[in-house]
Parts: C-alpha cells; sequence; structure tokens
C-alpha cells in the first residue's frame, strides 16, 4: 500500500513541478533568415534588433563563465541612434512598431510559490537596474482574454558575482493558470544606461509541496529541484534524520539532517519522496526533484 502511494505522488509531481522551457540557456537555434542566435524557447531584443536599418544584437550565448552548465543568458543594454536599448529576452514574441510589444508564452498549469535563477548585474550607472518579471495567465472564454492569476517582479541592483535570487509569486485568483510568460531585461523600463549586463543562468519555479499531515504546520523542503543539499524549514534539530524513496517505492537513502540541511550529492536526477523517521505513526512526506 505504501509503495503504491508512493509511485502515485510521484505520478502528481510530474504535473506539479512543470518547470520552464530552456530554463538553464542550454540549447540555442538561429531563426530562419537571421544570422543570430536566441535561446530556444525564448524570443529576445534580437528580433526587433535585426530589422532595423542599423541592427544589433544584445542578446547573447554566455559560454565564458556560466552559472551552471555550459551556457547562459547574457543581455546587454546598448545604444542606437539617440536612445539606448535593453537587452531584452521573453518566453515569447517580442515586436515592435511605435512601442515594443510582448505576448505569448508557454503552457503551464502548476502554482509555485517563486520564481528563482542565478544572475550577475553590472550596470552601467549607479541607477541602473536590472529587471526580471514573470506573470501566470488563464483564459477568459467569456470576456475573450487572459485573466492574470500572479505577478512576480525583481528589479536588481548591482551583482558582480553569481548570485541566486527568488522572486515571491503574488497570486489575485484561486484558479489555476493555463499559461506563464517570464520576461527579463538588462534595464528596467527597457532603456536604462548603454553597457549595463545581465547575465541569467538556471531558471526555475520553486513550489512548497508537502505530502501527508500532522498537528501542527506540515514541514517544507527547499530549494526544489535541489542539486547538492536539501533544506528542511523546520526548527534546528527537530528531524535528526530522514529517509529517501524513489518513485518505485524503494528505499534509496537514509541520511542524518545537519541543522535543516541534507546532503543529496548522491542522488541521480529524478524525483524522490522524503520522509521524516521521528514521527513514525504519521510521517511527514515531502516531493522534491534533483536536478543539475
Amino acid at each position: 500500500m505504501r509503495k503504491t502511494l508512493l509511485i502515485l505522488l510521484c505520478l502528481i509531481s510530474a504535473k506539479t513541478f512543470a518547470q520552464i522551457p530552456n530554463n538553464g540557456f542550454e540549447t540555442w537555434a538561429t531563426p530562419t533568415g537571421q544570422t543570430y542566435e536566441n535561446p530556444t524557447g525564448w524570443g529576445s531584443s534580437n528580433d526587433v534588433g535585426s530589422q532595423l536599418p542599423a541592427p544589433f544584437v544584445n542578446a547573447t550565448k554566455e559560454t565564458t563563465d556560466p552559472g551552471a552548465g555550459t551556457s547562459s543568458l547574457k543581455l546587454e543594454t546598448v545604444s542606437i541612434f539617440v536612445t539606448n536599448v535593453a537587452g531584452v529576452a521573453l518566453t515569447g514574441e517580442i515586436t515592435y512598431t511605435t512601442t515594443l510589444k510582448f505576448s505569448g508564452g508557454f503552457p503551464f498549469t502548476a502554482r509555485p510559490g517563486q520564481l528563482t535563477g542565478k544572475m550577475k548585474y553590472t550596470p552601467a550607472a549607479g541607477t541602473d537596474s536590472s529587471f526580471i518579471y514573470a506573470v501566470l495567465f488563464k483564459w477568459n472564454s467569456a470576456l475573450n482574454k487572459r485573466d492574470t492569476i500572479a505577478t512576480s517582479a525583481l528589479i536588481s541592483p548591482a551583482a558582480n558575482n553569481w548570485t541566486t535570487f527568488g522572486s515571491t509569486l503574488n497570486y489575485t485568483s484561486g484558479d489555476n493558470p493555463d499559461s506563464a510568460l517570464i520576461l527579463i531585461s538588462s534595464s528596467k523600463g527597457f532603456l536604462g544606461s548603454a553597457g549595463s549586463k545581465l547575465w541569467i543562468d538556471d531558471l526555475s519555479f520553486q513550489y512548497e509541496s508537502s505530502v501527508g499531515a500532522m498537528s501542527n504546520a506540515p514541514v517544507h523542503v527547499f530549494p526544489n529541484p535541489a542539486q547538492h543539499t536539501l533544506y528542511l524549514n523546520a526548527i534546528p534539530g527537530q528531524f535528526s534524520d530522514v529517509i529517501i524513496y524513489d518513485c518505485q517505492g524503494r528505499l534509496v537513502m537514509q541520511a542524518m539532517v545537519q541543522g535543516n540541511a541534507v546532503d543529496i550529492s548522491s542522488l541521480a536526477n529524478g524525483t524522490y519522496i522524503i520522509s521524516t523517521t521521528k514521527q513514525q505513526s504519521n510521517p511527514l512526506r515531502s516531493l522534491f526533484t534533483v536536478s543539475r
């Protein structure tokens, strides 16, 4: 019975932990008829720059010092004619007539708590700042438009080294979304200061996922997905050890909790269930994924 439940929880998690397309910017492709590259699944300011009399490319692949994997996204604000144009990337389409217009998105039906990732930012002027925005939508068939379910906005000053960021999604509806859009800009307002540079990598939606019950608040795990260390949102020392199962219900690890941390570096990529052992009659179980 327990094994069946664990497998069921893993099947549920496949939907729960829906993620962002090409979130690590590892794959890039050249649009038809163009010479520049965009990250696969993303549009960029390159799509607008290529249409101008003096074409520009300000969204590029960074391979010298990626935040994770082999490449990251680099956006740079450039000077064009008499104005500045920020480097922009989004999980949709960007067009320009008299103003910039953003549209599209990707299918998404979960309700995450945060948008997280890794970033570096070197503003060309002290007043410039980067902008990272996420919005969850649901189509309103009665009004023939998209309703906003949640938004997240992060305005960040300088960060000379790779820094992990987290931006909370603020929900205005109890509905589940049907799509999401993420927009990233090297300058707030899409103008800013020429020379401002933003690097982005390892984007992820984070979920507080707990399964099971107890008399007080449930325990949560973070980050999720995790790479090498998983943290329990609990009082230090509340749990001395935990048990981890795979999606076939097999016990794969029994680990000590050091403070609030569990070393999961030996686990392969995949989805797991972590279970506390202190309350044997009513253990706390949480889903998490390992993704490196």
